[in-house]
């Protein structure tokens, strides 16, 4: 019953309160300072996820640790930024970069930005996620403290019984390690 309640409450009163923040954001969001080692935000998304972009994008320009750069890969079926909603391209003023390229997937927000900086930081980031103030500075010096590693803020560990995978919905989900490990699956 209080899962159903804090879902209603937030599809009704969390997120509209968030769109309303979104289009009145007037910030710059990204480092105006470049840094010797930029980082680079990266994502990708559809008209499907729209909605929800606003939401993550406003989120991601409101970091505590600003980002050198925000980079959204679009496919090149919009022609132009006209061919996008204003709530989306409205963010161009406060740092957000759009580029159109042929392929899409979830995948090709990494290879895209790896291809194009492949001396920074790459941030792999969902579309339909909203982010907490601090997770670009918990991400960041978690990789300071441990640059071999590749970083993540949420992750399942991988179930493996009688050295056989085990179905996804048995998997510690969510888990809460700072241990390195090939048994980590990445959400997010």
């Amino acid at each position: 019953m209080f899962k159903k309640l804090l879902s209603s409450h937030l599809k009704f009163v969390f997120t509209p309160f968030l769109r309303y923040k979104a289009e009145c954001f007037n910030s710059c969001g990204v480092e105006v300072v470049t840094r010797e080692v930029p980082i680079i935000l990266s994502l990708t998304s559809g008209e499907e996820y729209f909605n929800n972009l606003i939401i993550t994008l406003y989120s991601l320009l409101n970091q505590d640790l600003k980002p050198d750069r925000i980079i959204l890969w679009l496919s090149d079926e919009y022609k132009s930024l006209n061919d996008l909603p204003y709530e989306i391209t409205k963010f161009i003023k406060n740092g957000l970069e759009i580029r159109f390229v042929k392929y899409i997937n979830s995948y090709t927000k990494v290879i895209y930005a790896l291809e194009e900086f492949s001396n920074s930081i790459i941030v792999s980031v969902d579309d339909d996620i909203y982010y907490p103030k601090d997770w670009l500075r918990k991400l960041y010096f978690s990789y300071v403290a441990h640059p071999a590693d590749i970083q993540v803020h949420c992750a399942h560990q991988v179930g493996i019984e009688n050295g056989k995978l085990s179905p996804y919905n048995s998997w510690n989900k969510y888990i809460n390690n700072e241990k390195a490990g090939f048994d980590n699956f990445i959400v997010s």
